[in-house]
């Protein structure tokens, strides 16, 4: 069967203020949104349900989904560069490649690999900057959940329990005439959830 060809949900951001404890800091109010909703710590496959091919997300699965990466050799430093050339570093050149993404719904199941990550570097040439990268699954979620997530992250920082996600999925089936029609589903009326 056909597996999603959709690419993930991916957003580097470049932070000022980056101290010791901020790595820390991220660490906690993650976690705090993944214990709150374990489905981010899942991963995919497809399962034969009722005789169909149904997306199955097993749930708590990984506990490595926050990772701090190493800069890489020879990153120059970002401070003082225009917009453009900021972008350049660090949405397509070594930081991106350092990153690396979850790839698309088909890669994730065929490697089991994780839907969501959350990544942090700290940049040794520009003290008190770093970045930190946010990937997520399309099989999660689109772009509203996305951001809900980075909310739900930033409410951590603050001290605010986790809140539970309402994880949604965006259907552009094609249809006669090249009209589309815009469906949006609960993701749990989609797939069916595993707790383990």
């Amino acid at each position: 069967g056909q597996y999603p060809q959709v690419p993930s949900i991916l957003a580097t951001t470049l932070c000022s203020g980056w101290t010791v404890d901020t790595v820390a800091q991220l660490r906690q109010a993650v976690q705090v949104v993944v214990a709150a909703n374990p489905i981010l710590a899942g991963r995919a496959s497809f399962e034969k349900i009722d005789g169909k091919k149904r997306a199955v997300v097993e749930t708590g699965v990984f506990d490595d989904f926050f990772q701090e990466v190493a800069a890489p050799a020879g990153l120059p430093s970002v401070v003082g560069l225009s917009l453009s050339e900021r972008l350049a570093v660090g949405a397509s050149g070594p930081v991106a490649d350092a990153f690396g993404t979850v790839g698309t719904g088909a890669a994730q199941v065929k490697k089991k690999s994780p839907l969501f990550r959350f990544k942090v570097m700290t940049l040794p040439a520009d003290p008190g900057h770093g970045y930190y990268f946010v990937d997520l699954s399309h099989m999660l979620g689109d772009g509203t959940t996305f951001y809900e997530i980075i909310s739900l992250v930033n409410r951590a920082l603050q001290g605010e329990e986790g809140d539970a996600l309402v994880l949604t999925c965006v259907l552009f089936p094609p249809q006669r005439h090249s009209i589309f029609v815009f469906l949006v589903f609960v993701f749990s009326f989609l797939s069916v959830y595993r707790e383990t």
